[in-house]
């Protein structure tokens, strides 16, 4: 499944009407483990971004986004995925604990924008500790690397660097990191990220919901080829 993609991107950029290389979600950034449902878990952080500049129709389309991507993972076979949500603007909260991916599932609230800042340091940290206290696997099931999604529109304005806490994360987890629109932070989100395969931008909304559609879609086929 190395080579196997479910659309095109081309420089970083996902394309109007194209989807996102399988390569998104993998152990190491290059390879997809085989596996069963049911045999294996696999947990995901989504981190999104309230602050004010995400407002009106980004802030809709990426709760939509986030929305859609836990209803495509719940329908994995065997209930596989774990999913938790943080959400940050000055700080960063976590809305949502690790769960099964069809508990959250059309539970999921709109992403109410606040605060004057984008602390993306924060948000990662608040990420890394979801993953540190989440209760361990059990020894029947085989846990497979977690993967952290950081969606944002902006720049770490912040004075907690991602930098270090990156660094930490990406020693447990794959980073993805999608800069939404032209005023994301790109040099940052490229160095943030776990590899440069696991950076993207999408130009809006709309492009965001393909995204996470996409690699939803990928996990849950992966799953059931497992």
């Amino acid at each position: 499944m190395n080579n196997q993609t479910v659309g095109g991107v081309q420089g970083g950029m996902v394309r109007p009407g194209t989807a996102v290389p399988a390569s998104t979600l993998v152990r190491g950034g290059v390879t997809r483990p085989a596996w069963g449902g049911g045999n294996a878990r696999q947990r995901v952080v989504l981190v999104l971004d309230c602050s004010p500049s995400m407002a009106g129709d980004k802030a809709r389309e990426a709760s939509q986004a986030a929305q859609e991507f836990v209803q495509e993972v719940a329908r994995a076979p065997g209930g596989g995925f774990e999913i938790a949500v943080v959400e940050f603007a000055g700080s960063a909260k976590r809305v949502q604990p690790l769960q099964p991916a069809g508990e959250l599932a059309g539970r999921l609230g709109a992403i109410e924008t606040r605060g004057w800042s984008t602390n993306i340091g924060k948000a990662l940290e608040t990420a890394e500790g979801t993953l540190a206290t989440a209760p361990a696997v059990p020894p029947a099931v085989r846990e497979l690397r977690a993967v952290v999604i950081l969606v944002t529109d902006g720049r770490h304005t912040g004075w907690f660097s991602p930098d270090r806490v990156a660094d930490r994360l990406k020693a447990t987890a794959d980073l993805v990191c999608v800069a939404v629109g032209v005023d994301a932070d790109e040099i940052g989100l490229r160095r943030w990220a776990s590899s440069p395969q696991h950076f993207y931008r999408v130009a809006d909304g709309r492009e965001l919901r393909r995204f996470l559609a996409a690699v939803g879609a990928t996990l849950t086929r992966t799953m059931a080829a497992g």
